[in-house]
């Protein structure tokens, strides 16, 4: 059995190590980048766009807050007129995380940028396409389950307000 000399120097011992590995293991990355699917619903035509894609990268100032820029495209097809819409994001802003020792990452963010739309229909044996351009506005939040050293999974809903 150990003495009560030897088990204090194994408790501090310890505790030296655990400081040294906890904050290790709490780092914040410099910088994270995220994809995946999106489907966004238009309230002026009333119709989703089905089929989309984004991708962020944040560059984490400190453990709690980050710059972020964000691109995303999403499209739908009207086939009575044969007619593509697409509709393309570019935003950049803020996001705000909560890191502990769990896994569990929840953030909220906010982004501000320009949003664009592309129609584009075969007419007379052409094609017409119509581009236009407006302000965006997007605020939402989600968590980041981690589930390995630099790998995790994001489920997010926002708010994007085309302006």
């Amino acid at each position: 059995m150990l003495e009560a000399k030897e088990r204090r120097s194994l408790a501090v011992a310890v505790a030296v190590i655990i400081g040294f590995v906890e904050p290790a293991v709490a780092q914040t990355p410099a910088v994270e980048v995220s994809g995946g699917y999106q489907a966004p619903y238009d309230n002026s035509i009333e119709k989703w766009f089905p089929a989309g894609w984004r991708l962020d990268v944040a560059a984490n100032v400190n453990e709690t807050w980050a710059v972020l820029a964000d691109v995303g495209h999403a499209s739908r097809s009207e086939g009575l007129l044969d007619v593509e819409v697409g509709l393309y994001t570019f935003g950049g802003g803020v996001r705000w995380s909560r890191r502990t020792v769990s896994r569990l990452v929840p953030f909220a963010q906010f982004l501000a940028g320009a949003a664009l739309m592309r129609s584009r229909a075969d007419v007379a044996g052409g094609t017409l396409t119509v581009w236009q351009t407006k302000w965006m506005v997007q605020g939402g939040g989600g968590v980041n389950f981690l589930i390995g050293k630099g790998w995790g999974i994001v489920g997010e809903a926002d708010f994007r307000r085309i302006l």
